[in-house]
């Protein structure tokens, strides 16, 4: 975890399970893609930006959409696995990301 004054970006992607509204590396970002899909969450919306002593300060170019629920499993886990690449590209630019991961419909 980097400690901007009271800010914190989180390197531990188990942080995003256990904290609400968090803001995670790069690559704590990708792990929660892919532990979402194993625990039953659609990612759904991913901001990017920069993460310093001021806070977190979304950029406008890096908003990433995912898919809404409904969704069966196969289109989660490809929804998730864009969401990761979707981080990885955004990467180089932004130093945090925060997630929005929803359970996806189970019955759909």
């Amino acid at each position: 975890m980097t400690i901007y004054g009271h800010w914190e970006v989180h390197s531990d992607a188990e942080d995003f399970f256990r904290k609400k509204r968090i803001s995670l590396t790069a690559n704590a970002a990708v792990d929660v893609c892919r532990l979402a899909t194993e625990r039953g969450l659609l990612i759904s919306r991913i901001e990017g930006g920069l993460g310093d002593a001021r806070g977190f300060e979304s950029r406008l170019d890096c908003i990433w959409d995912g898919d809404d629920p409904p969704v069966d499993r196969n289109r989660m886990r490809q929804n998730n696995l864009h969401a990761a690449t979707y981080v990885r590209e955004k990467a180089g630019s932004h130093n945090a990301f925060v997630l929005l991961a929803v359970p996806f419909d189970r019955t759909a």
